[in-house]
Order: C-alpha cells, then structure tokens, then sequence
C-alpha cells in the first residue's frame, strides 16, 4: 500500500473531505427533490387554471352562438333528398 494509506493526518484528510462531500451531496439531492416537487404542484396549478380558463372561454362561446339555419338552397336539397323516401310528409321548421 502506498504511504499515505497508512498515514493518520492523510486518511484523517480524506476521510473529513469524503464526509464534506457525501454531505454537500446529499444537501444538494435534497434540495433538487424540493424543487422537483415544487414545480410539479405548480404544474398541476397551472394545467388546473388552464383547464378552467378554457372552460369558461367554451361555455362563454356556446352561450353566444346563435342556432344555426338552413339556406334555401340547402333545405330544398335536403328536402329533395329525403322526400325520395317516401315515406310520408317532411316539413321542416
């Protein structure tokens, strides 16, 4: 083995430096598993807000929107079409 594996000061050294070390490590782990955690809630708020803005804006759309209506040419198309069944009266509305 080489000198300064047997040597106290050395491995004293080494060992405070990998303790230092493991410890900033782990300090910093944690902090990363704080943040991961913290901007999943805010990810989670924020597709929240987000679902409940579109929301608003569909029902706000569908609240405004007035029925829709058959043109002329449409209705007697559609007339032409559906009293070839013949299978009675068609009126529409």
């Amino acid at each position: 083995m080489p000198a300064w594996w047997n040597s106290l000061e050395t491995m004293t050294a080494v060992s405070s430096w990998a303790r230092l070390i493991g410890v900033t490590l782990g300090v910093v782990a944690a902090l990363c598993a704080v943040v991961v955690f913290a901007a999943g809630k805010q990810v989670d708020a924020l597709k929240a807000a987000q679902d409940k803005l579109m929301r608003e804006k569909v029902k706000a759309a569908v609240e405004h929107q007035e029925p829709r209506r058959l043109t002329a040419e449409q209705e007697s198309g559609l007339l032409a079409i559906l009293s070839a069944n013949e299978k009675g009266d068609l009126d529409l509305f």
